[in-house]
């Protein structure tokens, strides 16, 4: 992704991302690029960050007020996201489940998330 895209998403949200946020995008994983994750987990398009985030924001989810701090930054295709605080100085995921509606913590850091994203690939 390049600086010119992450200032659009900040523009068309209206949500200022944290630093670590878009060095991860600025610096995409190696060992996600040419997988699914781009298209789901750890999302690359510009134009779906942006839709997904304002989707929720306006129609909520799933009945539920979308909460302010939460900022999507993926999916895995079935209602459930991935999400940062975007409030936050470090590069945590949290994980939405919309069966249970709470979001509990999926990796604590980047390398985290890329190694459990790996591993959800080896799984299916």
């Amino acid at each position: 992704m390049k600086s010119e895209e992450l200032s659009r998403i900040e523009r068309k949200t209206g949500i200022v991302l944290p630093q670590s946020y878009k060095q991860a995008l600025l610096n995409y994983p190696e060992d996600l690029v040419d997988t699914e994750a781009e298209d789901y987990h750890f999302l690359t398009d510009a134009d779906e960050i942006i839709s997904e985030n304002l989707e929720v924001r306006v129609s909520g989810y799933f009945g539920e007020k979308w909460p302010e701090r939460y900022f999507i930054i993926g999916h895995n295709g079935c209602g459930d996201y991935y999400v940062i605080s975007h409030t936050s100085t470090e590069f945590s995921v949290g994980f939405t489940d919309h069966n249970k509606m709470e979001c509990k913590l999926f990796a604590d850091s980047l390398d985290e998330f890329v190694e459990k994203v790996l591993n959800e690939f080896e799984t299916k």
